[in-house]
């Protein structure tokens, strides 16, 4: 019993420490990738914090007033000595003169998350990983907060102080907490009384209960809570930090303070109940929970000895681990030594760590990413020939990059040279000698956004520096933020010149990534992350994947050139947004909104300042400034500030008064200058790109008066990226989310857009709307709003005497035409409840003043339809036809539509199909579609077969097909129809004036009785309107066919004057077909001595005079 017994302690080991960990490590690295942060920069982010867990009893060099310490200690200085550097290069923001261990200090390099035990762990979840305990109770459970207060409210209200006695939604048994948590103006903060007492409260008046009132805030987020609501709300409600802490309290009591190593099978089996759920909910929640299922059923099922090894395997790494730990103690005491001494220490320190700017180079170059620009070669340009360069730009542009890749090909250029990375220029002088063959690569050289410039100090290190260049050999390649690019200015001038000579701003147009440049940069991402281009537009596949698809992702070619062409946005620049958006698959499915939209990243740094605003006041006043700007004309004017707006603004969003003045918004203003903002002209300053106009906007969600927001959004973030209330997000996709109370108000600003911006192409403007994600989910409420304000506003006056376009119509020309609301029939889905309105709508306006531009518009509507095939559509505009009287005749709207749907055959038959058997049609309107050169035989087929024949006019349309000089089409005609004699005349008169000889010869051949043509008429004609050469040659034809009498005719041409048709006449023709004795008498008649003296030396003839 005793040897099952001591498996049952080595396998619950194994589940309640291993496991464990695994399952929190597995969690906290979520939270990182949620964040888009590695470990070191999770850490260092957290440093202040997790500074004080530790030493809760003074202040630090980064406190600020009205900081509270901890009451007790939570970490130990061993644990933190885990996590941090005990000495080295502090955080920017050190006092030198403070000793304090770890105060400042950075997290070691590249740490990573395996060095965590499971009490490690759990501190830092706890303390610093909210977000990811809101993800699984929100985004994981497809629930919005709201939802989740609804579902706890039990459970909330008995927390609250106050509320100890049973309420009505009590249930049997139901035990009321001890210690509440809450106050009532946190409940209040959580829920409105917008409901009314149940049937039971509302029948004693004593009751004193208000749960059944209350209902959750609509549309409340995560970002509206108190810091304390939060941790209370995730500690009580939260199911994985519930599961954390049994995971917790399992390890304390089998395992942290076990009094024996065995454990009984009944005790192992409760604690597998206990722990074995909670585990696979996190495993769930991680996407993990196969792999955790297998581990487990293998932790019963494996033999023992192999579990027992991986016990001791797990401890004799963990005794290395130790080991190790001394060693790197044992060096650094030896280095605090080593100091005491007149060597060089750091410049040994830094020697010893060149493996690292080695390997960094070597991942560089074997990433296959890089594009080099005319940046690089600038660059390198002004390192061989000033021995500096100093490379500024926007977050995200490629600085450090560049300064890599200038690093490669230097080092391979001047191989004598050894290549250093140097993170603080302060300790240039310890490092760097001035006569050695050395480039030095200093990234980021003024730190972080708010790094304190102490000129003098920073001055001198910046002289020293271009003394070194100009009187040493040393090389140097700087890179610095665009966001210090005062300091820069500050720093840069008089005296050193030379570093104004030798700026690479990528900022500038000269070095900003062309069209080419970018396509290489994508796709290069493309290919390192699994990311195919395609040109078959039904393989691409972005849009349909989901976070964990796993086959390979298609983009068609359209849809990068999309991204490539997307405005540029300095806030993140486009070779970072490419890197976010390929290795991150949650961000692949927005395509091109990505690169064209607020996206998270950029709402996320927005957010910060905000959150940095509740206790910094500069990121107070960057906040407060950016808001003003969004709901104010998007643009802020230095000379003139309203300081009074700009108080009130500040005031509803932060809780503390702080009084800004103009001195402060000026400050601001140019803190934001290069990143968020950009001076368009004198003292006026603009959102740097509408993206970060839209993050603006979305913190404010909920602060600000949501109709301020509204009219703040440009048109495209209105049909690309709001949502209606109810909307479920998805996970990485940033939308605006506008309640139900404000779509008219919604509808009223579309429409102001329309008119500002969409008078020469309404249809545009409706195909947009309606395929917008807003309106397809809201079915006709915002439909509704559309139609209302356009006939009551009386918009339809604005298209009157104006022209536009409609693609899908024809590409003629469309005037006077354009009804909201029959465009909105054009391009909205097929909802039921859509078109039940749309009609009844319709029907409204063909009872109004507008009602001969909706006519109009619905003739467009409908031959538009006959094009994309909607049966439901048109049945209801055909009633609408019939209902109304409208006749689908010569108007010039019809002409065009069927000129439109002649183009395809499909849509042809569609059209012949639904009109033939009414009398709405003149099928006489397809006569036009002959004279153009892709109506083909069988489109002809159709018409002749669909409609009945005595709906043709044949005249016009044989007249018509002679104009078009298509003979087929002639004898097509001709074996369809009956056709008389006056029609053949007509045509044979039309083909001849057409000048059409093979169409008159077919008449002449294929008409039994040529003898009744009245040739002579028409040879008249052709003498009157056609060309000689063509006469010649119809004569002649006719010369083969029968013998004509062409003496009228030539008897025409000299009465006419016309000499040169005498002499073609007389020189071409065969004399047998005029009478010359005839033609003789009349010119000596009428003494025309010229054409007397042409016959007579011309032809051979006895004239009988």
């Amino acid at each position: 019993m005793d040897k099952k017994e001591r498996e049952n302690f080595y396998r619950n080991t194994i589940l309640i420490v291993d496991f464990t960990k695994c399952a929190f490590v597995e969690l906290l690295e979520l939270h990182l990738t949620g964040k888009h942060l590695s470990f070191e920069e999770f850490l260092n982010q957290n440093q202040h914090d997790l500074y004080h867990l530790c030493y809760n009893k003074a202040r630090c060099c980064q406190c600020i007033r009205g900081n509270t310490l901890l009451q007790n200690r939570v970490l130990s200085p061993e644990q933190l000595e885990v996590l941090f550097e005990k000495s080295g290069t502090k955080l920017p923001c050190h006092n030198h003169g403070r000793n304090a261990e770890f105060c400042c200090s950075k997290a070691k390099f590249e740490i990573s998350t395996n060095i965590l035990d499971v009490t490690l762990a759990r501190c830092l979840l706890i303390n610093f990983c909210a977000d990811v305990f809101w993800y699984s109770c929100l985004t994981f459970s497809g629930i919005t907060l709201e939802d989740f207060l609804n579902m706890n409210k039990h459970d909330i209200y008995h927390l609250t102080i106050g509320q100890n006695s049973f309420c009505c939604q009590c249930p049997p048994g139901y035990v009321i907490p001890l210690n509440p948590q809450f106050t009532l103006n946190h409940l209040t903060s959580l829920f409105s009384a917008t409901q009314s007492k149940c049937v039971s409260c509302s029948s004693h008046t004593t009751c004193v209960s208000r749960i059944c009132e209350l209902t959750a805030i609509k549309r409340i987020s995560t970002g509206d809570l108190d810091q304390y609501v939060a941790d209370v709300l995730l500690q009580k409600n939260c199911a994985v930090r519930k599961a954390i802490d049994i995971l917790i309290g399992k390890r304390n009591t089998t395992y942290g303070h076990a009094s024996e190593t065995k454990i009984s099978d009944e005790d192992y089996n409760k604690c597998r109940s206990e722990t074995e759920p909670a585990l696979l909910l996190l495993a769930a929640v991680c996407q993990k929970e196969e792999e955790t299922k297998q581990k487990l059923h293998d932790l019963q099922q494996r033999p023992l000895d192999e579990n027992a090894k991986a016990v001791l395997d797990s401890m004799q790494t963990k005794i290395d681990s130790l080991g190790q730990s001394q060693t790197v103690n044992t060096q650094m005491i030896l280095k605090e030594i080593k100091g005491q001494q007149p060597e060089g220490s750091r410049k040994g320190y830094y020697r010893d760590w060149n493996f690292l700017i080695l390997a960094a180079l070597k991942v560089h170059t074997e990433a296959g990413t890089f594009v080099e620009t005319c940046a690089v070669s600038a660059a390198m340009t002004f390192l061989k020939k000033f021995g500096i360069v100093v490379i500024t730009g926007p977050p995200g542009s490629g600085k450090s990059r560049i300064a890599m890749e200038l690093l490669h090909q230097f080092s391979n250029q001047e191989k004598s040279y050894q290549v250093l990375q140097l993170p603080d220029i302060s300790e240039w002088q310890d490092v760097i000698e001035l006569n050695e063959d050395c480039i030095v690569l200093c990234d980021d050289i003024l730190g972080r956004i708010n790094c304190d410039l102490d000129e003098n100090i920073h001055s001198k290190l910046i002289d020293m520096i271009i003394t070194y260049v100009t009187n040493g050999h040393v090389k140097v390649i700087m890179t610095l933020r665009e966001r210090v690019k005062r300091i820069r200015n500050c720093l840069f001038t008089r005296r050193r010149s030379l570093l104004c000579e030798c700026i690479i701003d990528l900022s500038s147009e000269s070095f900003q990534m062309n069209d080419e440049e970018k396509r290489e940069c994508l796709v290069n991402y493309f290919h390192r992350y699994g990311i195919e281009e395609t040109c078959d537009t039904h393989q691409e596949n972005y849009s349909e994947i989901s976070q964990h698809f796993s086959g390979t992702v298609f983009f068609h070619t359209s849809t990068v050139r999309a991204i490539i062409q997307a405005e540029r946005c300095l806030a993140l620049d486009f070779p970072q947004t490419c890197v976010l958006f390929t290795s991150n698959r949650k961000f692949l499915k927005q395509g091109e909104l990505f690169f064209k939209h607020a996206n998270e990243m950029l709402c996320q740094d927005i957010l910060d300042i905000k959150r940095k605003g509740e206790t910094d006041i500069d990121s107070l006043i960057d906040f407060t400034t950016l808001t003003f700007i969004a709901i104010n004309g998007c643009s802020i004017d230095k000379g003139d500030i309203n300081i009074q707006d700009i108080n009130e603004v500040s005031s509803s969003i932060f809780s503390q008064r702080k009084i800004i003045t103009r001195y402060n918004v000026i400050e601001s203003v140019e803190r934001l200058n290069g990143t968020f903002l950009r001076e368009t002209s004198n003292k006026i300053y603009t959102f740097q790109h509408r993206a970060i106009l839209e993050s603006v906007l979305m913190s404010c969600h909920y602060i600000i008066k949501e109709t301020n927001l509204i009219k703040a959004m440009d048109f495209d973030f209105i049909i690309e990226m709001t949502r209606p209330d109810d909307f479920i997000e998805e996970d990485g996709r940033v939308i605006f989310k506008i309640s139900s109370e404000n779509y008219s108000y919604l509808a009223k600003e579309l429409l102001n857009r329309l008119t500002d911006m969409y008078l020469g192409d309404p249809y545009l403007f409706t195909k947009l709307v309606c395929e917008s994600p807003i309106v397809l989910y809201t079915g006709k409420q915002i439909i509704k709003h559309l139609c209302v304000l356009f006939r009551k506003k009386r918009l339809f006056e604005y298209f009157r005497n104006k022209s536009f376009y409609l693609v899908q119509f024809s590409s003629r020309e469309i005037k006077n035409a354009f009804d909201l609301t029959v465009a909105i029939l054009i391009y909205c889905n097929n909802d039921c409840k859509v078109l039940e309105y749309l009609q009844g709508a319709i029907m409204k306006n063909l009872s109004s003043k507008s009602v001969e531009n909706c006519k109009t518009t619905l003739i467009i509507a409908f031959f538009t339809l006959c094009k994309t095939l909607d049966y439901q559509k048109l049945f209801l505009i055909l009633e609408i036809f019939k209902l109304n009287s409208i006749e689908l005749n010569g108007r010039q709207e019809v002409i065009d539509g069927c000129v439109a749907i002649s183009k395809e055959v499909s849509s042809l038959e569609f059209f012949c199909d639904i009109v033939a058997d009414d009398n709405l049609f003149d099928v006489n309107c397809f006569v036009t579609c002959l004279l153009i050169d892709d109506f083909s035989l069988e489109k002809l087929h159709v018409l002749l077969s669909k409609f009945d024949r005595h709906s043709f006019s044949i005249p016009l349309w044989i007249g018509t097909v002679c104009m078009s000089k298509r003979s087929e089409y002639v004898r097509e005609l001709l074996l369809w129809f009956d056709v008389n004699f006056s029609d053949v005349q007509s045509a044979l008169s039309e083909a001849c004036v057409n000048e059409n000889l093979e169409l008159v010869y077919f008449f002449i051949t294929k008409t039994p009785e040529y003898n009744i043509l009245d040739m002579e008429a028409i040879l008249h004609e052709t003498c009157e309107f056609s060309s000689l050469e063509f006469l010649v040659q119809l004569l002649q034809k006719l010369d083969t066919h029968t013998l004509l009498n062409i003496t009228p005719m030539l008897i025409w041409a000299c009465k006419s004057d016309n000499i040169e048709l005498i002499h073609v006449l007389i020189e071409n023709m065969n004399h047998n077909m005029f009478d010359l004795n005839t033609v003789m008498e009349w010119a000596c008649e009428n003494r025309n001595d010229e054409l007397v003296i042409y016959l007579l030396e011309k032809i051979e003839h006895n004239f009988s005079i």
